[in-house]
């Protein structure tokens, strides 16, 4: 696990609001989930390469491929669950959270990393088990220095 999943699940945790539809969902990153009982957002690494430019190895950055998952439990497979509309209301917050362009400056304005691009298509959600798992696979272009 690299730092930069740490960084992006601070993102998350500062820009969620009071009175929204995220508020109390908690964030972790992969190696924290065993234990939690949906909802909950998941934030980990899923592989990370060099950086490469125009054919050339750009050596020191890198591209990481990191997955942001929101886990609900649907209504008729639990009486705690997550209704749809509330599910929908997290998923459209989440990826405006992520989605957004200051997400890079407010990373670059931590010690320690500059990321240069996040590139993020729109989630695909699915069924596994009695979950629903909203996934937002982003790339991050970053280097530590």
């Amino acid at each position: 696990m690299s730092d930069t999943t740490e960084l992006i699940r601070d993102w998350i945790e500062e820009n969620i609001s009071s009175g929204m539809a995220l508020e109390g969902v908690e964030v972790v990153v992969t190696a924290e989930t065993a234990d939690l009982e949906p909802p909950f957002i998941a934030v980990y690494e899923t592989s990370a390469d060099p950086h490469e430019s125009n054919s050339v190895v750009m050596y020191g950055v890198t591209d990481y491929e990191i997955t942001v998952e929101l886990q609900t439990v649907p209504l008729d497979a639990s009486e705690g669950g997550t209704g749809t509309s509330d599910e929908k209301a997290m998923r459209s917050e989440l990826y405006d959270i992520i989605a957004n362009r200051a997400a890079i400056d407010w990373i670059n304005d931590r010690e320690g990393w500059r990321v240069f691009d996040i590139r993020l298509p729109s989630p695909l959600t699915e069924s596994d088990n009695d979950r629903r798992v909203s996934k937002s696979p982003m790339e991050v272009t970053a280097c530590p220095i």
